[in-house]
């Protein structure tokens, strides 16, 4: 939370979502054909946090996305991830 509150305050541009939201707006625009644009507008934020991964177990086609989404961001921009899963656990995310 600190992290993405300093973010803001400094007026670095950060998009801050569920993940179940984000992972449902990439399977529409993949669906459309529309993925890479979709990932441009993606790419204007200096930061992306994904909050509450663990929340919801994901499908095949949901975490292929989710994880396209953190390669197109690798070394290009952050990805801030969040959680209420317990770190036991994680192999199960």
């Amino acid at each position: 939370m600190c992290n993405r509150q300093e973010l803001i305050l400094n007026e670095r541009r950060v998009l801050f979502r569920p993940c179940s939201f984000l992972v449902q707006e990439m399977l529409i625009a993949k669906r459309d054909l529309k993925l890479p644009q979709f990932f441009k507008k993606l790419a204007r934020y200096e930061a992306i946090i994904i909050d509450d991964i663990g929340y919801v177990q994901q499908n095949r086609e949901e975490m292929e996305v989710l994880f396209t989404l953190l390669a197109e961001r690798y070394e290009r921009g952050s990805v801030m991830i969040t959680s209420t899963f317990r770190f036991q656990n994680g192999a199960n995310i």
